[in-house]
């Protein structure tokens, strides 16, 4: 029988995707502004559209975090046991 607690040690495995997501994000909006500087507009649509995506994804991943966080931190403060 596992306590429900035990998840937490499972929260660093998002670390690292997070921080692969938050690299991919600087690195797209480092070329946006080089292609912005080069006024091609159609390379920039698509960086554009690849941040968009990141961001989306980046904020995804963190809204499940928190809210597997509240529930276990929930689930544990009821007394309530996790069987696996």
């Amino acid at each position: 029988m596992l306590t429900v607690a035990a998840g937490f040690s499972q929260l660093h495995l998002y670390i690292p995707m997070i921080t692969v997501i938050y690299t991919t994000l600087a690195k797209l909006l480092l070329a946006l502004i080089f292609q912005f500087h080069r006024q091609q507009v159609w390379f920039s649509a698509i960086f554009m559209i690849q941040l968009g995506l990141t961001l989306h994804i980046a904020l995804r991943l963190l809204v499940l975090t928190v809210r597997r966080k509240r529930y276990i931190t929930r689930r544990s403060q009821s007394g309530l046991r996790l069987e696996l």
